[in-house]
């Protein structure tokens, strides 16, 4: 059965977006790069979730979640479907 991933991709933006807003218009001025600090953080936060979740998954003995969630991952990086095209 096919998944769709349009969830957690907006669930993504909606972070990211918040993040965005939260530096530039409440903490003006503490940070130097707001919008930089914004992705960094985003994506360090992204990376860390798929790490942690894939590690739960795999220590709970369901590699077909840890496994999924993987190809998730690798699966948007790249830009493709998930079945390298």
């Amino acid at each position: 059965m096919a998944r769709s991933y349009k969830a957690p991709i907006s669930a993504n933006v909606i972070v990211l977006a918040g993040l965005i807003h939260t530096l530039l218009w409440n903490y003006t001025g503490v940070v130097e790069q707001p919008l930089l600090v914004a992705l960094l953080s985003h994506a360090t936060a992204a990376v860390l979730a798929s790490v942690a979740l894939g590690w739960w998954g795999r220590r709970r003995g369901d590699t077909e979640f840890a496994d999924r969630l993987h190809r998730w991952g690798t699966r948007s990086s790249r830009g493709t479907n998930g079945h390298g095209a």
